[in-house]
C-alpha cells in the first residue's frame, strides 16, 4: 500500500493487477506466471460489458509499459510490474517480475486485505488508490498524510500542482 506508483496506472490496470496478484496468493506456486480469461476478471469485479473485450489488446499493450517505484531507507528503484504479457481470444496470460516476488507473496501477514468486489465499479485509479490507503488505517479510523506524501502514493507528481486542482480532479472525485 505504501509503494509510490512511478508511472499513472488506470483504474483498470489496478484492478488487473490485483485480480492477478489475487490469484498468486491462493496458488503461490504458480507465481510468477497467472492467466484467467475477461469474463472472469469481469464477473470476479461485479462489472458488465462486452467493451473490456475489444479494448483488452490496448490495455495489455499500456499495462506491460508500468512501473512500481519501491523505497527504501538507502535506496530507491524502479521495477517493471511484469515480465510478459500475452492477450489472445479473450485469455490473458502475464508473467510478474520476479523482483517483486516478495511483495506479492508476503501479502498476507503486514499488508491491508478488501475483497477484489470493492473496487469492481470504481472508475478512478484514484479513488482505487485512496480506498487502499483509507483501508489500511480502518481500523484506527483516521489517516494524516502530507499532500506531497499523497501525491507521489497516487502517481499525481507533475499533474494537478495546485491544491485546488488536485482537490477537484482527485480528491472530490474519489469522494464521490
Amino acid at each position: 500500500m505504501e509503494a509510490y506508483y512511478d508511472t499513472d496506472l488506470t483504474a483498470t490496470e489496478h484492478k488487473i493487477l490485483r485480480y492477478a496478484a489475487g490469484k498468486v496468493k491462493d496458488n503461490p506456486e504458480s507465481f510468477p506466471k497467472v492467466s484467467f480469461t475477461v469474463h472472469e476478471f469481469l464477473s470476479a469485479g461485479g462489472v458488465s460489458g462486452d467493451g473490456y473485450y475489444s479494448r483488452f489488446y490496448k490495455i495489455a499493450d499500456e499495462l506491460s509499459k508500468k512501473r512500481i517505484k519501491i523505497k527504501t531507507e538507502k535506496s530507491t528503484g524502479w521495477i517493471p510490474w511484469l515480465a510478459s504479457l500475452f492477450y489472445e481470444d479473450g485469455e490473458v496470460q502475464l508473467t510478474f517480475n520476479t523482483v517483486i516476488k516478495e511483495l506479492l507473496l508476503d501479502l498476507d501477514g503486514q499488508f491491508t486485505k478488501y475483497d477484489y468486489k470493492h473496487i469492481g465499479n470504481m472508475r478512478s485509479a484514484y479513488t482505487i488508490r485512496l480506498f487502499e490507503l483509507l483501508k489500511q488505517y480502518a481500523p484506527i479510523g483516521k489517516r494524516r498524510l502530507r499532500v506531497d506524501v499523497l501525491r507521489n502514493m497516487l502517481g499525481t507528481e507533475g499533474k494537478y500542482k495546485q491544491y485546488g486542482q488536485f482537490k477537484l480532479r482527485v480528491l472530490k472525485q474519489a469522494q464521490k
